[in-house]
């Protein structure tokens, strides 16, 4: 299919700027204003980061989240503080209760930032709960990355457009399978205006967000389809492997193995025999195997073989020893 150069500038127009943002106002109830585009979810992530510097001194994540939060919050000089999460009865969970108690501790502003579904854990928080704290702590800025999520309403992407310290960042990338199309958007209450830098967004990404919202019904039937499919795996009976609860668009499946350079690439081999795409956690030398959940109609089969024969090498494998389930960074 031929196009127009005219049609794939590399900055956007005004007016497609305008149009994205209305589109994004329309799905949340928001105010055009209240939605800055960036470059990815990288790009906001930085740009509140290196925002609130100037006024917090420190960031507190997750243990078991994605590892670009340390490595950027260390970059730009924030001493980092850790809660919890771990994994028990075949899930992850954060300790939102932990932040309360390190929060009502802390004598200066502090910068919280957690996801939900995490990466690479795929777990929901309590965004409720979350809300409550934030509320009780509003010296504090929180920023909630909800790459992961679609593009659904939550408390907290209500709570971003009142409250002044929550801030909600999404991307196109992940959930909607855009890899490298780098568009996401920060959701705030309209006090970030000096953040708003649209020369890092092409026309081409704008042009495919846009695309994505109008299809919001297709995109919605695929993770639906998703979520059933990991709902009938976890019922099969696996002996060994675990699948954990279904949040986004990639299954997380806990083989029970310990990490190791050999055993990850036996497993590569299992996935690879089945056509499908996986990506080996490494979470506290445990090994998990993340299944991407595509469109493609025979995937479930695929998928589910991949499984079967994954257990069959676990159960024939010696069992490692019980230890925490807790990774900093």
């Amino acid at each position: 299919m031929g196009c127009e150069a005219g049609d794939i500038s590399l900055y956007p127009q005004a007016e497609e700027i305008s149009a994205l943002e209305q589109n994004l106002s329309l799905l949340y109830s928001a105010e055009s204003q209240n939605i800055i585009l960036s470059h990815g979810a990288e790009d906001a992530l930085w740009r509140l980061l290196a925002y609130y510097r100037h006024d917090h001194s420190s960031l507190i994540l997750s243990t078991n989240s994605w590892n670009y939060y340390r490595k950027t919050a260390l970059s730009l000089g924030y001493e980092i503080q850790w809660i919890t999460s771990t994994y028990n009865n075949s899930q992850f969970a954060t300790d939102l209760d932990e932040l309360s108690v390190l929060l009502n501790k802390m004598s200066s502003p502090t910068v919280v930032l957690l996801a939900s579904p995490n990466n690479p854990t795929a777990h929901e928080l309590d965004l409720s709960r979350l809300h409550e704290i934030s509320q009780a702590h509003t010296q504090c800025t929180f920023i909630i990355d909800g790459t992961y999520s679609g593009l659904e309403n939550n408390v907290m992407t209500d709570a971003a457009q009142k409250c002044a310290n929550v801030h909600y960042i999404n991307s196109f990338s992940k959930f909607f399978g855009l890899p490298g199309v780098r568009i996401g958007f920060i959701l705030h209450n309209g006090n970030l205006e000096n953040l708003r830098n649209y020369l890092g967004v092409s026309s081409i990404a704008i042009k495919l967000a846009n695309a994505v919202i109008e299809n919001a019904q297709y995109y919605q039937a695929v993770w639906q389809a998703g979520k059933d499919l990991v709902r009938k795996l976890q019922m099969q009976n696996f002996r060994k492997i675990r699948i954990l609860p279904p949040t986004t668009n990639f299954a997380l499946v806990y083989t029970g193995l310990r990490w190791s350079e050999q055993i990850e690439k036996d497993v590569q081999l299992i996935a690879k025999k089945q056509s499908i795409v996986i990506k080996i956690e490494n979470i506290n030398d445990d090994l998990f195997a993340r299944i991407s959940l595509g469109t493609t109609k025979d995937i479930p089969s695929r998928i589910r073989r991949f499984l079967e024969e994954l257990d069959d090498v676990v159960d024939s494998l010696p069992q490692p020893n019980n230890h925490s389930k807790d990774m900093r960074g």
